[in-house]
This record gives structure tokens, C-alpha cells and sequence, in this order.
């Protein structure tokens, strides 16, 4: 009784007793390793050895700091021995102590595992190859290799081995199972294979595999050959970049296949490849693949699914697919995603999507984008969808040689972005058994005119056995300006049918459809229980459309609505402003625009973005931070001043510069003239002053030579260029199409940065460059913000005014500098609001630009604004009462003011108030008819200055009005105030009427070219209309040749012929821009061209112009050095001998 107790507990304690625990690490207090392994302290550094140290059910601990020092596993301490393979031939587990220890093996081979009940456990170990060859052939024995024993693998990493872990089990009668949990198997040639393999079982969970397709050899994840009764679980795993992904082959017996929530992407080849023969015991086999993802593999004979019974006999062979996905795999000859031969293949609840089967360029064809099914195989489809797919041969989606059942499927047909289309069967070739049952059919890709089918079936008089059969609900609809076209679907009283075809045919040429063909059938034996049929009406294409295949789309930056109703099915089109719209290929819709912009006329940005200030873009609120572009504003708007206050002398710097060799005999001629024309009541003013008043008018007496120079007479030709450039490049900039584009990127920030100078605003159309001083723009608030700096330089003035009448109110102050500078200011005011009358009027235009769509008024800058609020009719008012009258107030002001008909004063309020100043003007007129005499301008002076005192204002309004019109008036022929009789005589003619009848002309020539274009969208037109009103413009220049230095004329002559050459360059892009098609297309050497002359206007020449002014500037520094430098090195030892 108590032997049999004691050999009883005996046994319970059996396990704790006799199982022991070892250590492996490194130790370097013992490094002979005597006595090591049966602590933590003491652990051994030889790994060979300590597993020869276990028995049954040890354990081996891996302790030690490893993360900055591999640990070497396969080499040994002992120098004699090398190459040692660890044979575990007893149940043993290896694991690390904390964290994940790395072993480094840079041999092919380092464990063999046998024995029946011999059981293997790796727990969180990396294992590493450092040396990892370049040519790896699949060897019969790996770094692992399980023979007849049981492997665990939980939480490991195996990394750049020829083969991680190859099995062969031979042993009939027992199962051996391979577990893997957790893992990684990283840039292996072969992660897992095993040949021969009798009653084994496989189970890999949740582990990574990603391997290598180097062109050196071909990588596996998975290669197993079953002799029989393989059972294979992969669940939750990812398999990448492989050659081959999971090669199975079954040779007799049963099997049990389960792929399930299993990720495959990036395989070079077949992602699953199964083979079957005809020994396999099929009734008691299962081979699925469920819930799983094949996303961008590419397979040579197919790339996804390759199932094949390599002997056909009776033996069937069932697979099942379900819930799975198919996106973006390509197979790159002969077939598809799922090649199936042989196997009768269940697929259910699954989705295939932008599969395709071939190259587009290649010689070799391709069938069967999503499934390639062979003679005596069958494929039957359930709820499953398939979308665009596509091949370069027969059959988009499917190719059928075999049977095809499908039921409750839907099928959309090939993209309009895809470029490969199938030959013939854009979904569906068949040539065998097909079975239709409530399935529904989408054609998304309009014909390109080679009436492609949808389904193809072509039948076959001699095959009996052929049947097509089309049974429950069969939907069908085609695209935009398609109607259907079917053959066999509606079978009346048959059965089946011989022949099925289903296509999809457009409109015919130059016509349109916004709806499209749709038909439904539901059908039962023959009997037809409800039909519903709908076909396209085609309707004649319209200007700014391009309709091809009974579809319509916008030309490059038109945006096309609905006449009427929304639901209405013609369609008009208006220019959009430019960027706003999509162009080419990239328009979808009719009512397309361009990216992240939307609305009617694609006139705001999509919600969350704000406009881009200098261009058509769409950008992020968070990028609106640019405020320093109104320290910009502030500095040019300051330069821009006190330029045109001194732009005489601007002109006589560059003149005593160019002709610096007459440069003393020039100034010395200007100073005796000076002295002649100095009138004799100067010298009683200037006894008037003190000392220091007379030392400093000595020092700048530069104000009185420039008034005896324009005494003189003699044109200011600076001026008159710098006029003729500022209209000339208004007009220039007027007339240039936008969607012109500049050569270069450096060219383009130069002709922006031109523009904008010219035209007194932010003109930077095509510009890359991301500015957005303030967040949310819009439309119109970014057409403010971009004209606003004209608006800025004018209030700038009103200050600078405001500022010197404060001044002049204090009588010590209001001396004659004060009131030169305030003369100069008042001419620089005039020249200013002339050159910003484009930029102004440009912006009053588009404001109240609107345009009729459907009976209501929008602006044609922002589709969503409705025309005619009230902030509209406040702009109409300025139009009126401002814009359109001030050409003809500015002539007819200066005539009255150089014939004393008004004072200074009025001449400043008819500026303001054009359109009330021409009615009292002629009311004025009407009076002096009826009376037969004038007001002289000393009476009228009289009367409106008696609240103000001073001789210094009289004066100063004395200078101002003669200034004034010395300015206005001086650069043109006619009856100027300042001429002597015989001068006068000289000027007069037939072709010359009042000097400032030009200055009206010139403001008047800007303006109809700028209603032209604000209210005439047709690129076209607008562009011949402009070279109509350029050629008249030369003409009539020609005729008068108005200017009274003949370098002038030479130069205005020169800039509006070159507005007409320009003119007729932008017909062509014009043109080629309506064409919908690029400049470049049309005619690329015109191109090239054009933009190079287009280059040289905007950015060359005033390039040039700036590089010679900056070269003045440094020659007049380095003058002005080096005379600095003869002054105090010569100078200073006479001055001591003196």
C-alpha cells in the first residue's frame, strides 16, 4: 500500500522534478563556461552545447543584454568544430527572457528537429542571417527543418535565410503539426516549404511575411507538396513582395485548404497557385478562401488565384472563394486575376476591381481581366460585383470557354480613364454554357467608335450543347448619349438562346444626350413579366462643347447648364474667367470645373479653401499668412509718387548720363538760359528774403532751370516714352489671352512683376506661387485686394494733399518750396489717375460684368452672386457718372481751363465729378451763346478766393494751372497757350486740333478695348473686334502723327503695330484654345514663336531698360566716389599751403 502511494506521488512530480531550466548568454566572468547554465548568473555562451546539456521537457532561458550585441548561434567556442547543426531530438523549449534576444546563424542549416513526439517551442526569438547570398536554391533542409517531429513558433523573427523552415513528414500514421503565431518571416527566399508531405497540418496565425523579388532567384512564401491528408490553416497574415506567394500541390487524398482574413499584395507572380491530380479524394477535400485581399499583384499567366487539375478526368475538384477582394492585379500574359481549369469554382459575396489581363503595348494578348475559365470548368458567381476590368484581348471582366453561371451579380463595365480596352467583350466573352439570373449591367466607358459589345456571345449552329439562358430580372443601362442595343436577352417563349450580344450605341456625330439608354427585363420560361425600356434623345451639339460619341463636355474653360429645368437635356455653355473651368481630357461633366473649385461658373472655392490672389487656385486657409505683401503696397505706392513728382528730373539724370561728353557744355548752356529767362520781377522777391533764403535757392536752383526749360518749349521726350509705355502695356496685357503661358519660371515671376507695375495692380496670371495675405477670399474680394493698390496709391495722394495744405496754413511755412512741392504733387496726381484709369475702370466693369443663364443675372466672376444688388447699383452710378464721361471731361476741362473758362478749382471737382461737370459745362456754353461773351478767369478768380489770403496762394494757383497744362498739353501738336504766334503757325492745320484733345484720346482708346473685353466672353470675337479697334488706332495715329517730337510718333507707331501682330498671335491660341486642343498640337513651331515674342515684349525689353537705368545709377556712384577721393587726397595739401 505504500509503495503503490510512493510510486504514485512519484510520478506526479515526475514533470517538476526531472524537467529542468537552462541559461544561454553571455558571461563574462566564465568564460570557459565550467559549471554554467543552472542559473541566471551562470549561463552558458555556448548555445551547440547547452542544448546538449537538455533532455526531455527542458527549457532554455536567452538572458543577457542583447539589443546592441548579437549573439552568434551557430559557431562554436570550440575551434575544432565548425558548422555544428543543433539536432533536437527530444521535447524542448527555447525562449527569451525579457525581450526579443537576436541570434545570428550565417549558416544555411541550424536546427533539426526529429522524432515523432518530439516538440519544438521558439518564443520570441530573432533569428538572423548576416551573409545572405545572392543565388538561393531551394535546398531539401533549411535553417529549421522539422523531420517526422512538431514545430511551435510564437513571436519570432527569421531574416535573410535561403530557407527558414522546410519539413518532410513520411510517417503514415501520425499527424505532425507546424504552428506559427505572431511571427516574421523578413526577406527570405523561402519563408516555409515541405515536400512529401503525409498527415501533416500547418497552422500559421497572425504573422508577417515579406520577402524579396530580386531577379536572382524566385522567392516563396509558402511552397507545400502533399502526398496525403495535408491540412493548411493561414489566418490574419500578410504575404509582400514575393515571386510566388503560397504554392500548393496535391497529389492523392484528402486535403483541407483554409485561407482566410489574409492580406497578398505586391506578389511578382501567382499569388496562390494550386495543382491538383486526379488521385485527390475530392468528396472529403475542401479548398477556401474567404474574407481575404489581392491587391496589386502581378502574375505572368495570372495574379491571383491559379487553380488547375493537371490530369482531367471525372474527378471534380470543388474551390469556393467568398468574401474577398480583387483590386488592381495584372496579369501580364494570357489570363487574368483567377485562372481556372479543371475545378468547379463557387464564388460568392466577393468584389473584382481594376484587374487587367495583358499589355496594352505588348504583342501578347490577354483574356479575362477578373476570371480566365477553361473548357470543363465550371465557375458559378454569387452576389459578386465586378468593375472595370479589363484586358487586351477577349473579355474585360470574363473569358469563357467553359460554364458560367452567375447569379444576383452586377458588372460595370470599363472606366473612361481606362486606356486598354478588351477587342471585343468590354464585360463578357463567352463561348460555352452561360447562365444570366437577375443580374444588372453598367456600361460606364462611351464607345470610342469600334461599337465594342458589353456581352459577347456568338453562338454556335453545329454545338447543341451550347446553352444561354437569361432568366429572372436583367437590368442594363449605358452611358451619357447611349442607347441599348441587345441580341437574345429578351427571348420571346424560348427557353434558351443561340446567341447574346448587348451593346451600347451613341448618338450619332455632332449630337448629344444627357440621359442615357436603360432597360429592364424580368423574365421567367419564356414569359416576359414586365418590361421597361428607355432611350437617349440626341440633341445637335453647341459652341463651347466638344461632343464626341453622343457625348458632351465643355471646350477648355467653358462651363456648360441646363437649359430651363434641372432635369433638362440640353445643354448651353458660357466662357468661364480664366482657371476657373476644367480643361481638356480633365472635363468629365458639362459642368466640370477645375480642381477644389465649384458652383455656377466654378466661381468659389469648395468649402474650407480660400482663394489664391494670384492665380485660379485653390488653397488652405492656413496658408493665408502673407501679410508682407502690405509692406510692399506701402513702399511701391510711396515710390510710385515721388517718381511721377519727379519724373523731369528722372528724365534729365538719364539724359545727362546717356550724354555725359556734353554734360558741362549742357549744364552751363542751362544755367545762362536760366539766367535770361529769369523774369525781372524775380530779383524785387528775392531782395525780399534773407541771406539764407537766397544761399539756398543758389544751392538748388533746380526747380526754376527745369520751369526755364519748359519755357523753352522743347518736348519732354522722357515723359512722353514713359506715357507711351505704361498705355502700351495696358493694352498689351488687355489683349493677351490667360491661358497664354511664359516660356520659363523665371520669366514668368519677371513678367508678373512687369504687369503689375505697369498696370498699377497685382497681375500675375499662371503664376505658380501660392499668396494669400488674408484667409476666405472670394471672387470678388480677390479682384479688390488685387486692384486695390491703384485705390491705394490715389489715398496715399489725398494724404500727401491733406498733409501740404496743413502745412501751407501756417504762413511761416508756406514759402516757395513748399508751394513747388505741392505744384509737383498736384501734376503727379493727373499723370497717376490717367495711367490708373484702365486698372480702374477694368475693375468697375467686371463688378457689374454679368451674364444671362436661364433668365437669371449672375456675375461672371462668381456664378453664386446675383446681379443687380444694391452695391451693383452704386458701381453703375460710378460708371455713369465717372468712368464713361472722364475721356471727354479731361479734354474739354483743359481747353476751358487754358482759355480761363474755369478756375483750378473747378478744374479739380470736373475730375471728380465728371458727368455733373459736362452738364454745367454746357449749360456754361448754352449761356455764352445767348450772351456772345466769356467769363475771364480773373473775375471767376476773384469770386472764389475771397475767404483766403496771400500772395503765395495766388501764385501757387497761377503755377499749378500753368504746370498743368504745360504737362497735359506740351508733348502734342496744336493751339498750345504757351506757343509764340509764329510756333502756333508752325502747328496749325487741318490735322491739328486742341493738345488735349490727345490726352482724351488716349484715355478713350483704353477704355473701348476694355468694354470689348469686359463684356464680350467669346475668345474669338473679342480678339477680332480688338484687331479692328488696334488697326483703326494706327491709322488714325498715322494720319495725325500727334506728337510733336518725332521719336514719339516713331514709338507709338511702333507699339500699335506691334498690338496688331499681337492681336493676331492670340487668334491662334485663341483658336487652338476653343479647339480644345494645345497650342503646342496645333502647330508647335508657332508656338515656340509666338511665346518667345510674347517673352520678349513683357520681360526682355524692360529688363534691358532696368539693367541700363541701374547701370547709370552705379556709373553716377562710382563718379560720385571717386570725386569724394580726388577731393580729400588732391585738395587737402593746397588747401594747407594756402
Amino acid at each position: 500500500m505504500l509503495i503503490g502511494l510512493f510510486t504514485l506521488i512519484i510520478f506526479l512530480l515526475k514533470p517538476s522534478v526531472y524537467s529542468e531550466t537552462w541559461y544561454f548568454g553571455l558571461n563574462e566572468d566564465n568564460p570557459d563556461g565550467k559549471g554554467c547554465g543552472k542559473n541566471i548568473t551562470n549561463p552558458c555562451q555556448d548555445f551547440y552545447e547547452t542544448c546538449q546539456k537538455t533532455r526531455e521537457g527542458d527549457s532554455i532561458i536567452l538572458v543577457g543584454d542583447f539589443d546592441d550585441q548579437p549573439v552568434p548561434l551557430c559557431p562554436s567556442t570550440n575551434n575544432n568544430i565548425t558548422n555544428r547543426i543543433i539536432r533536437i531530438e527530444h521535447s524542448l523549449q527555447i525562449k527569451s527572457h525579457s525581450y526579443r534576444v537576436k541570434l545570428v546563424c550565417n549558416q544555411p542549416r541550424g536546427f533539426t528537429i526529429t522524432g515523432d513526439r518530439t516538440k519544438l517551442i521558439l518564443d520570441n526569438i530573432r533569428f538572423t542571417n548576416n551573409i545572405q547570398k545572392k543565388k538561393c536554391v531551394l535546398p531539401s533542409k533549411g535553417f529549421i527543418h522539422v523531420d517526422n517531429a512538431n514545430l511551435v513558433i510564437k513571436r519570432c523573427v527569421f531574416s535573410k535565410y535561403c530557407a527558414a523552415i522546410t519539413s518532410s513528414f513520411t510517417n503514415e500514421n501520425v499527424t505532425y503539426n507546424v504552428y506559427i503565431q505572431s511571427s516574421v518571416f523578413l526577406k527570405n527566399m523561402f519563408a516555409i516549404s515541405g515536400d512529401h508531405l503525409e498527415r501533416a497540418s500547418f497552422n500559421i496565425t497572425k504573422t508577417l511575411f515579406v520577402g524579396t523579388t530580386s531577379k536572382d532567384f524566385t522567392s516563396y512564401a509558402v511552397s507545400l507538396q502533399s502526398s496525403d491528408g495535408l491540412v493548411f490553416n493561414l489566418e490574419s497574415c500578410t504575404i509582400r513582395e514575393f515571386h510566388q506567394g503560397i504554392s500548393l500541390t496535391f497529389q492523392y487524398g484528402e486535403y483541407n485548404v483554409l485561407i482566410s482574413s489574409t492580406h497578398f499584395s505586391y506578389i511578382e507572380g501567382q499569388v496562390i497557385i494550386a495543382k491538383f491530380s486526379k488521385n485527390v479524394d475530392e468528396e472529403e477535400s475542401t479548398f477556401k478562401v474567404v474574407n481575404s485581399t489581392f491587391v496589386n499583384n502581378k502574375g505572368l499567366f495570372s495574379s491571383a488565384l491559379h487553380l488547375l487539375v493537371t490530369e482531367l478526368d471525372e474527378t471534380r475538384v470543388v474551390a469556393k472563394v467568398s468574401d474577398s477582394t480583387f483590386i488592381n492585379n495584372e496579369g501580364r500574359a494570357l489570363f487574368g486575376t483567377l485562372y481556372v481549369n479543371g475545378v468547379i469554382l463557387k464564388l460568392s459575396n466577393s468584389f473584382f476591381g481594376n484587374n487587367v489581363a495583358g499589355e496594352f503595348h505588348s504583342s501578347i494578348q490577354g483574356f479575362g481581366g477578373a476570371i480566365y475559365i477553361e473548357t470543363d470548368t465550371t465557375v458559378l458567381a454569387t452576389n459578386t460585383t465586378f468593375r472595370n476590368n479589363s484586358c487586351s484581348g477577349f473579355g474585360g471582366a470574363i473569358f469563357s470557354r467553359g460554364s458560367f453561371s452567375c447569379i444576383n451579380c452586377t458588372f460595370y463595365g470599363i472606366s473612361i480613364s481606362n486606356t486598354m480596352r478588351p477587342l471585343l467583350g468590354d464585360i463578357l466573352y463567352a463561348t460555352s454554357n452561360l447562365t444570366l439570373i437577375n443580374t444588372t449591367w453598367y456600361s460606364l466607358a462611351y464607345d470610342d467608335g469600334r461599337n465594342r459589345p458589353l456581352i459577347w456571345h456568338p453562338g454556335s449552329p453545329t454545338v447543341e450543347s451550347w446553352k444561354i439562358l437569361v432568366s429572372g430580372s436583367f437590368i442594363a443601362s449605358c452611358p451619357d448619349g447611349h442607347n441599348i442595343s441587345e441580341s437574345g436577352v429578351i427571348r420571346e417563349k424560348y427557353d434558351f438562346t443561340k446567341r447574346l450580344t448587348l451593346r451600347c450605341k451613341p448618338c450619332p456625330r455632332n449630337k448629344y444626350s444627357l440621359n442615357s439608354g436603360f432597360l429592364r427585363v424580368i423574365q421567367e420560361n419564356g414569359v416576359i413579366s414586365h418590361k421597361e425600356e428607355t432611350k437617349a434623345m440626341c440633341y445637335p451639339c453647341r459652341y463651347g462643347g466638344v461632343c464626341t460619341h453622343g457625348s458632351i463636355r465643355p471646350q477648355a474653360n467653358y462651363y456648360g447648364y441646363r437649359i430651363g429645368s434641372s432635369d433638362s437635356n440640353e445643354v448651353r455653355f458660357m466662357s468661364c474667367p480664366s482657371g476657373y473651368c476644367c480643361r481638356g481630357k480633365d472635363c468629365k461633366r458639362f459642368d466640370s470645373c477645375h480642381v477644389n473649385r465649384t458652383g455656377f461658373l466654378c466661381g468659389r472655392c469648395k468649402k474650407g479653401l480660400s482663394e489664391n490672389l494670384i492665380n485660379a487656385s485653390c488653397i488652405a486657409p492656413n496658408q493665408c499668412d502673407d501679410l508682407w505683401i502690405l509692406i510692399i503696397y506701402l513702399f511701391f505706392g510711396a515710390a510710385y509718387i515721388i517718381s511721377f513728382m519727379y519724373l523731369d528730373y528722372i528724365g534729365f539724370f538719364i539724359k545727362s548720363q546717356l550724354m555725359w561728353w556734353e554734360q558741362h557744355i549742357q549744364l552751363k548752356g542751362d544755367l545762362d538760359e536760366y539766367e535770361k529767362l529769369t523774369p525781372d520781377g524775380s530779383s524785387q522777391q528775392i531782395s525780399d528774403r534773407d541771406e539764407t533764403d537766397n544761399i539756398g535757392d543758389l544751392i538748388t536752383p533746380a526747380l526754376d532751370v527745369f520751369e526755364a526749360l519748359r519755357t523753352k518749349k522743347e518736348p519732354d521726350v522722357f515723359t512722353d516714352f514713359v506715357s507711351l509705355a505704361f498705355y502700351f502695356f495696358q493694352m498689351f496685357l488687355l489683349i493677351r489671352m490667360r491661358e497664354s503661358i511664359v516660356l520659363e519660371y523665371l520669366v514668368t515671376q519677371l513678367r508678373s512683376l512687369y504687369s503689375s507695375f505697369f498696370t498699377l495692380s497685382i497681375e500675375a496670371n499662371n503664376n505658380p506661387l501660392v499668396i494669400c495675405p488674408i484667409p476666405n477670399l472670394t471672387a470678388i474680394s480677390k479682384l479688390m485686394l488685387i486692384k486695390s493698390f491703384s485705390f491705394y496709391v490715389l489715398g496715399l495722394l489725398s494724404v500727401f494733399h491733406a498733409l501740404v495744405h496743413l502745412v501751407q496754413i501756417k504762413e511761416e511755412w508756406n514759402n516757395q518750396r513748399t508751394i513747388h512741392f505741392s505744384i509737383r504733387l498736384k501734376v503727379a496726381t493727373i499723370r497717376i489717375i490717367q495711367l490708373a484709369y484702365a486698372t480702374l475702370t477694368t475693375t468697375a466693369m467686371t463688378l457689374v460684368s454679368c451674364v444671362n443663364i436661364n433668365k437669371k443675372f449672375v456675375l461672371l466672376i462668381d456664378g453664386s452672386v446675383q446681379c443687380y444688388t444694391w452695391w451693383q447699383f452704386i458701381i453703375f452710378v460710378i460708371i455713369i457718372g465717372w468712368v464713361l464721361p472722364f475721356p471727354v471731361t479731361l479734354m474739354q476741362s483743359l481747353v476751358a481751363l487754358k482759355k480761363n473758362y474755369i478756375t483750378y478749382h473747378q478744374f479739380i471737382l470736373a475730375w471728380v465729378f465728371p458727368l455733373p461737370y459736362l452738364c454745367w459745362s454746357f449749360y456754361q456754353w448754352y449761356k455764352r451763346r445767348e450772351k456772345r461773351r466769356m467769363r475771364t478767369r480773373t473775375d471767376t478768380t476773384d469770386a472764389g478766393h475771397d475767404t483766403l489770403e496771400g500772395d503765395n496762394f495766388e501764385s501757387e494757383m497761377d503755377q499749378s494751372v500753368r504746370e498743368i497744362l504745360y504737362r497735359m498739353e506740351n508733348p502734342y501738336k496744336g493751339k498750345a497757350n504757351h506757343l509764340t504766334p509764329e510756333e502756333r503757325a508752325e502747328y496749325r492745320g487741318t490735322n491739328t486740333p486742341e493738345p488735349a484733345f490727345w490726352s482724351g484720346v488716349l484715355i478713350g482708346r483704353r477704355l473701348i478695348l476694355i468694354i470689348v473685353f469686359s463684356f464680350i466672353q467669346a475668345p474669338v470675337l473679342r480678339l477680332y473686334l480688338a484687331l479692328i479697334i488696334c488697326v483703326i488706332y494706327l491709322i488714325h495715329h498715322m494720319y495725325y502723327q500727334p506728337y510733336l517730337n518725332k521719336a514719339s510718333n516713331i514709338v507709338e507707331t511702333l507699339s500699335s503695330s506691334v498690338l496688331i501682330v499681337f492681336c493676331s498671335m492670340n487668334l491662334f491660341f485663341a483658336y487652338s484654345y476653343v479647339s480644345d486642343i494645345t497650342p503646342e498640337k496645333a502647330d508647335e513651331t508657332l508656338t515656340i514663336l509666338f511665346r518667345w515674342f510674347e517673352a520678349i515684349i513683357l520681360v526682355v525689353l524692360p529688363t534691358l531698360v532696368m539693367f541700363s537705368l541701374a547701370c547709370l545709377v552705379l556709373t553716377r556712384g562710382f563718379v560720385l566716389i571717386w570725386q569724394c577721393f580726388r577731393y580729400l587726397c588732391c585738395s587737402y595739401p593746397k588747401r594747407i599751403d594756402r
